[in-house]
């Protein structure tokens, strides 16, 4: 089996909401527009990657901001990736769902991007009304529930209202949560809650909940942004390309007006343990002999800096792992026929 690479392309960052665990929103060029000469470069270095790394599938994450309010521009990237001689290309579309219609939905579908719909906080008559549009194009509807303070006091029956419908949940941690007194011990309270429902739903396993920072259970050994074939680039409407933080100052690896091999540098940045965030815990000391290090792999790297000012140290989000990562990977291997991942003792 080949290896996958991740693009992230943000088209713009100018976004209708202003939701408040987003980071995007201190970006200081909303006004920017990815233009069409970017998107050939991505192009170019996908087709480097295959040849360089023997790449064989890429999967490109579009965002922004809210990718939809640039839909023809998302149209012409979707086109220009396709065109990439080489590497499959995948494609994910993350939104709001303020401007998602049923034209829009079907577009999108007819050129296979998967669409998953952000919660935020908008309400339930809201987010089923979309959802209603997106099962009609595509075979799995995704929910993206923030844990924050405002969501998590409507999580469970959030959940169990999606779920009820036949839908997928994706539950990922707020950024800034930690900063909240009382936010501990309402997660403590609500993750083993809404996991006790989804135990009660997932019959068959079709339906995989990403319990907290992006985890993905699937996923064998150690997670690392520095080995091509579990790598994310990512790409921003001035040129920027960086590693997976919204730090430019520290992620950036290179900018589309200069071609460069960006996993190259990721690789053999240095000083990469403590100034650029990794997805291994390699060099977290105080992940070592952690029951749940080869899941959770200290965390998810933009928390670890807001909370420390450093990549080495683990998330904050720790001990609340340690107690809820165990019962989310028993649901996901009593649910799956080939379960790759063993429940931490």
């Amino acid at each position: 089996m080949g290896n996958n690479a991740w693009f992230q392309i943000n088209i713009s960052h100018q976004c209708n909401r202003k939701c408040a665990h987003c980071y995007v929103l201190d970006n200081r060029t909303p006004e920017l527009i990815m233009p069409e000469w970017m998107m050939k470069r991505i192009s170019e270095y996908g087709e480097f990657i295959y040849r360089q790394y023997a790449i064989d599938k890429i999967k490109t994450t579009i965002l922004g901001g809210e990718p939809l309010l640039h839909f023809p521009q998302v149209m012409n990237l979707v086109r220009i990736l396709k065109a990439t001689s080489g590497p499959e290309m995948i494609f994910w579309l993350f939104t709001n769902g303020d401007l998602l219609t049923d034209e829009i939905m079907k577009r999108l579908a007819e050129e296979n991007v998967f669409v998953l719909l952000s919660s935020n906080q908008s309400p339930e008559s809201f987010l089923f009304e979309k959802c209603s549009i997106i099962e009609k194009y595509q075979k799995m509807t995704r929910v993206a529930i923030c844990m924050d303070r405002a969501n998590m006091l409507r999580v469970p029956q959030l959940v169990e209202r999606i779920f009820q419908n036949g839908w997928s949940v994706r539950l990922f941690a707020d950024n800034y949560g930690y900063k909240d007194a009382e936010f501990f011990d309402l997660y403590k309270a609500v993750v083993p809650e809404a996991l006790d429902i989804i135990d009660h739903y997932e019959k068959e396993g079709k339906r995989l909940l990403f319990l907290y920072e992006n985890l993905d259970p699937r996923a064998k050994g150690e997670k690392s942004t520095y080995l091509v074939g579990k790598s994310i680039c990512v790409f921003d409407p001035d040129g920027v390309v960086r590693t997976s933080t919204p730090m430019k100052e520290i992620g950036t690896v290179g900018n589309l007006v200069s071609p460069a091999d960006y996993f190259g540098i990721m690789r053999n940045y240095p000083f990469r343990a403590q100034r650029i965030p990794r997805w291994s815990a390699q060099y977290i000391k105080e992940c070592d002999g952690c029951p749940v290090r080869s899941v959770c792999q200290g965390g998810y790297p933009v928390p670890r800096w807001y909370y420390w000012g450093r990549f080495d140290k683990p998330t904050p989000y720790c001990e609340l792992f340690k107690q809820t990562i165990p019962q989310f990977v028993r649901i996901y291997n009593e649910k799956t026929i080939s379960p790759t991942v063993a429940v931490p003792k």
